[in-house]
Protein backbone atom coordinates (compact mmCIF):
# COMPACT_ATOMS: atom_id res chain seq x y z
CA UNK A 1 0.00 0.00 0.00
CA UNK A 2 1.05 3.68 -1.24
CA UNK A 3 -0.75 6.22 1.05
CA UNK A 4 -1.18 9.72 -1.83
CA UNK A 5 -1.48 13.23 -1.75
CA UNK A 6 -2.80 14.85 -4.30
CA UNK A 7 -2.71 18.63 -2.65
CA UNK A 8 -0.27 20.15 -0.18
CA UNK A 9 -3.27 20.40 1.98
CA UNK A 10 -3.76 16.77 2.20
CA UNK A 11 -0.65 16.41 4.05
CA UNK A 12 0.39 17.63 7.46
CA UNK A 13 3.71 18.51 8.45
CA UNK A 14 4.81 16.93 11.99
CA UNK A 15 8.40 18.15 11.81
CA UNK A 16 10.53 19.95 9.37
CA UNK A 17 14.10 21.55 9.85
CA UNK A 18 14.52 25.04 9.59
CA UNK A 19 15.88 26.25 6.05
CA UNK A 20 19.28 27.02 6.09
CA UNK A 21 21.32 29.89 3.83
CA UNK A 22 23.86 27.90 1.85
CA UNK A 23 25.31 30.16 -0.62
CA UNK A 24 25.52 33.94 -1.56
CA UNK A 25 26.89 34.54 -4.93
CA UNK A 26 27.47 38.12 -6.94
CA UNK A 27 25.99 37.84 -10.41
CA UNK A 28 27.02 40.89 -11.16
CA UNK A 29 28.39 44.47 -9.86
CA UNK A 30 24.54 45.36 -8.33
CA UNK A 31 23.36 41.95 -7.75
CA UNK A 32 23.57 39.01 -5.40
CA UNK A 33 22.30 35.69 -5.69
CA UNK A 34 20.87 34.28 -2.38
CA UNK A 35 20.67 30.63 -1.86
CA UNK A 36 18.78 28.48 0.41
CA UNK A 37 18.08 24.52 0.47
CA UNK A 38 14.34 24.76 0.86
CA UNK A 39 12.25 26.92 -1.36
CA UNK A 40 11.11 30.57 0.19
CA UNK A 41 7.84 31.62 0.99
CA UNK A 42 7.35 34.61 -1.80
CA UNK A 43 5.06 36.26 0.44
CA UNK A 44 7.94 36.51 3.75
CA UNK A 45 10.45 38.17 1.65
CA UNK A 46 9.98 42.00 1.65
CA UNK A 47 10.24 44.05 -2.04
CA UNK A 48 12.21 46.49 -0.43
CA UNK A 49 15.31 44.02 0.19
CA UNK A 50 15.34 45.12 3.68
CA UNK A 51 15.95 41.62 5.54
CA UNK A 52 19.10 41.19 3.47
CA UNK A 53 21.46 43.23 6.13
CA UNK A 54 24.97 44.14 4.40
CA UNK A 55 28.17 45.38 5.22
CA UNK A 56 31.15 47.56 4.04
CA UNK A 57 28.69 50.16 2.41
CA UNK A 58 26.55 47.68 0.57
CA UNK A 59 23.18 48.30 0.46
CA UNK A 60 20.24 45.36 -0.76
CA UNK A 61 17.75 47.28 -2.50
CA UNK A 62 15.13 44.82 -3.89
CA UNK A 63 14.40 40.92 -3.52
CA UNK A 64 12.95 38.63 -5.68
CA UNK A 65 12.07 34.65 -4.82
CA UNK A 66 12.42 32.19 -7.63
CA UNK A 67 11.92 28.81 -5.34
CA UNK A 68 14.70 28.50 -3.43
CA UNK A 69 16.51 31.64 -4.45
CA UNK A 70 16.43 35.15 -3.49
CA UNK A 71 17.70 37.90 -5.85
CA UNK A 72 19.08 40.84 -4.88
CA UNK A 73 19.13 44.16 -6.34
CA UNK A 74 22.19 45.89 -4.19
CA UNK A 75 24.32 49.31 -4.98
CA UNK A 76 27.50 48.77 -6.64
CA UNK A 77 29.74 46.57 -5.57
CA UNK A 78 33.60 46.85 -5.59
CA UNK A 79 35.80 44.22 -7.15
CA UNK A 80 37.36 42.46 -4.94
CA UNK A 81 35.93 43.76 -1.60
CA UNK A 82 34.59 41.01 1.24
CA UNK A 83 31.38 41.50 1.98
CA UNK A 84 28.87 39.94 4.44
CA UNK A 85 25.34 39.19 4.22
CA UNK A 86 22.94 38.18 7.04
CA UNK A 87 19.51 37.10 6.34
CA UNK A 88 16.58 38.00 8.92
CA UNK A 89 14.67 35.39 10.80
CA UNK A 90 11.34 36.65 9.38
CA UNK A 91 12.49 35.28 5.92
CA UNK A 92 10.59 31.67 5.79
CA UNK A 93 10.24 28.69 4.18
CA UNK A 94 7.11 27.68 1.95
CA UNK A 95 6.18 25.87 5.08
CA UNK A 96 6.57 28.99 7.38
CA UNK A 97 9.74 28.25 9.26
CA UNK A 98 12.21 30.79 9.88
CA UNK A 99 16.04 30.51 8.22
CA UNK A 100 18.06 28.79 10.90
CA UNK A 101 19.48 31.00 12.97
CA UNK A 102 23.22 29.30 12.41
CA UNK A 103 23.24 29.86 8.79
CA UNK A 104 21.81 33.41 8.78
CA UNK A 105 25.66 34.98 7.52
CA UNK A 106 27.81 34.31 4.68
CA UNK A 107 30.60 36.48 3.43
CA UNK A 108 31.40 37.11 -0.12
CA UNK A 109 33.23 39.06 -2.31
CA UNK A 110 32.39 41.78 -4.39
CA UNK A 111 31.63 40.85 -8.57
CA UNK A 112 34.39 40.43 -10.64
CA UNK A 113 34.07 38.42 -13.92
CA UNK A 114 34.46 34.79 -13.69
CA UNK A 115 36.60 32.92 -16.07
CA UNK A 116 35.71 30.25 -18.86
CA UNK A 117 36.75 27.21 -17.89
CA UNK A 118 37.18 24.06 -20.18
CA UNK A 119 38.48 20.43 -19.17
CA UNK A 120 40.99 19.61 -21.21
CA UNK A 121 43.48 16.88 -20.29
CA UNK A 122 42.96 14.27 -17.25
CA UNK A 123 45.55 11.72 -15.52
CA UNK A 124 43.61 9.72 -13.57
CA UNK A 125 43.79 6.80 -11.18
CA UNK A 126 47.14 8.16 -10.26
CA UNK A 127 47.04 7.94 -6.58
CA UNK A 128 44.99 6.39 -4.02
CA UNK A 129 42.20 8.14 -1.83
CA UNK A 130 44.63 8.39 1.01
CA UNK A 131 47.79 9.36 -0.91
CA UNK A 132 50.12 7.08 -0.16
CA UNK A 133 53.80 8.31 -0.51
CA UNK A 134 55.86 8.19 -3.83
CA UNK A 135 52.52 8.54 -5.93
CA UNK A 136 51.67 11.10 -7.94
CA UNK A 137 48.35 13.27 -7.33
CA UNK A 138 45.73 12.54 -10.03
CA UNK A 139 45.25 15.57 -12.49
CA UNK A 140 42.69 17.53 -14.08
CA UNK A 141 43.80 20.17 -16.93
CA UNK A 142 41.94 23.13 -17.17
CA UNK A 143 41.93 25.67 -20.29
CA UNK A 144 40.62 29.26 -20.29
CA UNK A 145 38.56 29.99 -22.77
CA UNK A 146 37.49 33.63 -21.45
CA UNK A 147 39.58 35.60 -19.26
CA UNK A 148 37.96 35.61 -15.07
CA UNK A 149 38.74 35.18 -12.22
CA UNK A 150 38.46 31.24 -10.48
CA UNK A 151 37.32 32.04 -7.13
CA UNK A 152 35.08 29.31 -5.61
CA UNK A 153 34.60 27.20 -8.74
CA UNK A 154 34.67 24.16 -8.32
CA UNK A 155 35.94 20.58 -10.21
CA UNK A 156 33.17 17.61 -9.18
CA UNK A 157 33.26 13.93 -9.91
CA UNK A 158 30.54 11.91 -10.04
CA UNK A 159 28.97 15.32 -7.96
CA UNK A 160 31.71 14.59 -5.43
CA UNK A 161 34.14 17.69 -4.66
CA UNK A 162 37.22 17.11 -5.97
CA UNK A 163 38.38 21.06 -6.03
CA UNK A 164 37.71 24.54 -5.10
CA UNK A 165 40.17 26.68 -7.03
CA UNK A 166 41.79 29.77 -5.57
CA UNK A 167 40.95 33.00 -6.38
CA UNK A 168 43.31 33.98 -9.56
CA UNK A 169 42.88 36.44 -12.24
CA UNK A 170 43.24 34.08 -15.40
CA UNK A 171 43.86 35.34 -18.85
CA UNK A 172 42.54 33.39 -22.16
CA UNK A 173 44.89 30.67 -23.28
CA UNK A 174 45.94 30.07 -19.79
CA UNK A 175 46.83 26.35 -18.76
CA UNK A 176 45.15 25.37 -15.13
CA UNK A 177 46.76 22.03 -13.70
CA UNK A 178 44.66 20.58 -10.79
CA UNK A 179 46.60 18.55 -8.08
CA UNK A 180 44.35 16.02 -6.17
CA UNK A 181 45.32 14.81 -2.86
CA UNK A 182 48.27 17.07 -2.62
CA UNK A 183 51.27 15.95 -0.57
CA UNK A 184 54.22 17.74 -0.68
CA UNK A 185 56.22 14.39 1.11
CA UNK A 186 55.27 11.73 -0.46
CA UNK A 187 54.62 13.37 -4.20
CA UNK A 188 56.73 16.25 -3.73
CA UNK A 189 54.16 18.64 -4.95
CA UNK A 190 54.35 22.34 -3.75
CA UNK A 191 52.98 23.60 -0.48
CA UNK A 192 50.07 25.23 -1.80
CA UNK A 193 47.90 26.18 -5.16
CA UNK A 194 49.88 29.08 -7.14
CA UNK A 195 48.40 32.50 -6.84
CA UNK A 196 50.96 34.88 -7.84
CA UNK A 197 52.40 33.44 -11.09
CA UNK A 198 52.89 30.67 -13.19
CA UNK A 199 56.29 29.65 -11.34
CA UNK A 200 55.54 30.89 -7.61
CA UNK A 201 56.25 26.88 -7.28
CA UNK A 202 59.11 26.34 -10.06
CA UNK A 203 59.18 22.83 -11.31
CA UNK A 204 62.92 22.81 -10.48
CA UNK A 205 61.74 22.99 -6.42
CA UNK A 206 58.46 20.54 -6.88
CA UNK A 207 58.89 18.69 -9.68
CA UNK A 208 55.16 18.00 -9.97
CA UNK A 209 54.28 20.90 -11.08
CA UNK A 210 54.46 22.89 -15.07
CA UNK A 211 56.24 25.84 -15.24
CA UNK A 212 54.36 26.94 -18.30
CA UNK A 213 50.62 26.76 -16.03
CA UNK A 214 49.07 27.73 -13.02
CA UNK A 215 49.11 24.74 -10.81
CA UNK A 216 46.41 24.55 -8.15
CA UNK A 217 45.56 22.03 -5.21
CA UNK A 218 42.71 20.14 -4.61
CA UNK A 219 40.95 18.64 -2.00
CA UNK A 220 42.59 16.26 0.30
CA UNK A 221 41.66 12.14 -0.37
CA UNK A 222 40.42 14.08 -3.73
CA UNK A 223 41.06 11.40 -6.91
CA UNK A 224 39.42 10.13 -10.22
CA UNK A 225 39.03 6.36 -10.45
CA UNK A 226 40.09 4.31 -13.98
CA UNK A 227 35.81 3.11 -13.80
CA UNK A 228 33.13 5.06 -15.39
CA UNK A 229 32.97 8.66 -14.22
CA UNK A 230 31.26 12.36 -15.09
CA UNK A 231 33.59 15.14 -14.68
CA UNK A 232 32.34 18.87 -14.44
CA UNK A 233 33.76 22.09 -13.51
CA UNK A 234 31.24 24.67 -12.16
CA UNK A 235 30.93 28.48 -11.38
CA UNK A 236 30.47 29.34 -7.80
CA UNK A 237 26.37 29.41 -8.20
CA UNK A 238 27.06 25.69 -8.92
CA UNK A 239 26.37 26.19 -12.90
CA UNK A 240 27.99 23.63 -15.09
CA UNK A 241 30.60 25.10 -17.79
CA UNK A 242 32.06 22.34 -19.05
CA UNK A 243 31.81 18.52 -18.15
CA UNK A 244 32.81 15.08 -19.80
CA UNK A 245 31.76 11.91 -19.71
CA UNK A 246 34.19 9.08 -19.45
CA UNK A 247 33.87 5.12 -19.76
CA UNK A 248 35.36 2.05 -20.46
CA UNK A 249 34.24 -1.64 -20.62
CA UNK A 250 34.37 -3.55 -17.70
CA UNK A 251 32.62 -6.70 -16.19
CA UNK A 252 31.81 -4.11 -13.29
CA UNK A 253 30.37 -0.99 -14.38
CA UNK A 254 29.60 1.24 -11.33
CA UNK A 255 25.67 1.16 -11.23
CA UNK A 256 25.45 5.03 -11.02
CA UNK A 257 27.40 6.57 -14.23
CA UNK A 258 24.23 5.69 -16.56
CA UNK A 259 21.91 8.35 -14.48
CA UNK A 260 24.83 10.68 -14.31
CA UNK A 261 25.16 10.72 -18.20
CA UNK A 262 21.72 10.73 -18.45
CA UNK A 263 21.26 14.21 -16.41
CA UNK A 264 24.56 15.66 -18.18
CA UNK A 265 22.88 14.84 -21.75
CA UNK A 266 19.18 16.27 -20.42
CA UNK A 267 21.06 19.51 -19.66
CA UNK A 268 22.47 19.77 -22.92
CA UNK A 269 26.11 19.28 -22.15
CA UNK A 270 26.52 15.99 -23.92
CA UNK A 271 25.95 14.50 -27.60
CA UNK A 272 24.22 12.91 -28.57
CA UNK A 273 21.19 13.17 -25.90
CA UNK A 274 20.21 10.06 -26.05
CA UNK A 275 20.60 6.45 -27.12
CA UNK A 276 18.56 6.32 -30.59
CA UNK A 277 15.82 7.65 -28.65
CA UNK A 278 16.01 5.53 -25.67
CA UNK A 279 17.84 6.64 -21.97
CA UNK A 280 21.81 5.48 -22.07
CA UNK A 281 22.05 2.37 -20.23
CA UNK A 282 24.53 -0.28 -20.17
CA UNK A 283 22.18 -2.88 -21.82
CA UNK A 284 20.41 0.40 -24.71
CA UNK A 285 19.91 -0.16 -28.15
CA UNK A 286 21.53 1.22 -30.68
CA UNK A 287 24.56 2.45 -28.39
CA UNK A 288 25.09 2.01 -25.09
CA UNK A 289 26.65 4.35 -22.11
CA UNK A 290 29.77 2.83 -22.73
CA UNK A 291 29.92 3.63 -26.51
CA UNK A 292 28.44 7.35 -26.13
CA UNK A 293 31.24 8.33 -23.82
CA UNK A 294 34.72 9.47 -24.02
CA UNK A 295 37.24 6.49 -23.50
CA UNK A 296 39.57 5.49 -20.62
CA UNK A 297 40.76 3.03 -22.39
CA UNK A 298 44.58 2.85 -23.57
CA UNK A 299 45.63 4.57 -20.28
CA UNK A 300 48.41 2.95 -18.50
CA UNK A 301 46.54 1.39 -15.73
CA UNK A 302 50.36 1.80 -13.45
CA UNK A 303 49.26 4.06 -10.37
CA UNK A 304 51.71 6.76 -10.73
CA UNK A 305 52.27 6.83 -14.79
CA UNK A 306 51.21 10.34 -15.90
CA UNK A 307 53.14 9.81 -19.47
CA UNK A 308 49.84 8.74 -20.73
CA UNK A 309 46.93 11.05 -20.68
CA UNK A 310 43.26 11.25 -21.95
CA UNK A 311 43.36 14.49 -23.49
CA UNK A 312 40.97 17.28 -25.84
CA UNK A 313 42.02 16.89 -29.13
CA UNK A 314 39.19 18.19 -31.69
CA UNK A 315 39.41 22.08 -31.48
CA UNK A 316 35.70 22.28 -32.54
CA UNK A 317 34.59 21.34 -29.27
CA UNK A 318 31.61 19.02 -30.18
CA UNK A 319 30.53 17.90 -26.65
CA UNK A 320 31.44 13.99 -27.40
CA UNK A 321 33.35 11.17 -27.53
CA UNK A 322 34.83 12.92 -30.42
CA UNK A 323 36.76 15.77 -28.89
CA UNK A 324 38.90 12.98 -26.58
CA UNK A 325 41.59 10.52 -27.37
CA UNK A 326 44.51 9.30 -25.85
CA UNK A 327 48.16 9.34 -26.00
CA UNK A 328 51.26 11.04 -24.92
CA UNK A 329 50.73 13.59 -22.20
CA UNK A 330 50.81 17.07 -23.16
CA UNK A 331 49.95 18.23 -19.40
CA UNK A 332 51.01 22.14 -18.92
CA UNK A 333 50.86 22.57 -22.36
CA UNK A 334 48.38 23.59 -25.60
CA UNK A 335 46.58 20.21 -26.83
CA UNK A 336 47.25 21.38 -30.50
Amino acid sequence: AQPSAWEEKDLQVLSCPAPRLLSVVPTSSTSVSVRFDRRIRPESVLASGGQFTLDNGLVAMSATVVDGEVRLTTSSQVVGRTYSLTVAGTVQDVMGTGVDATTRSKSFFGFEKLALLRINEVAPNLVSSNATSARDSDLVELYVMESGSTANMTVTTDNFLVATLPRVQVTTGDIIVVHLSPDAVGNRDAPASETLGKSEYPAASYPSNYDTAWDFHGVPNGFISYRNAVLRVKDPAGQTQDAVAFAQPSSTPPAGFPALLQALQAEGLWEPPDCGGAPCTYDSRPTTAIEVSASWWGLPFSTNDRSHTVYRFNPVYTRSKDDWTTGTSSLGRHNW
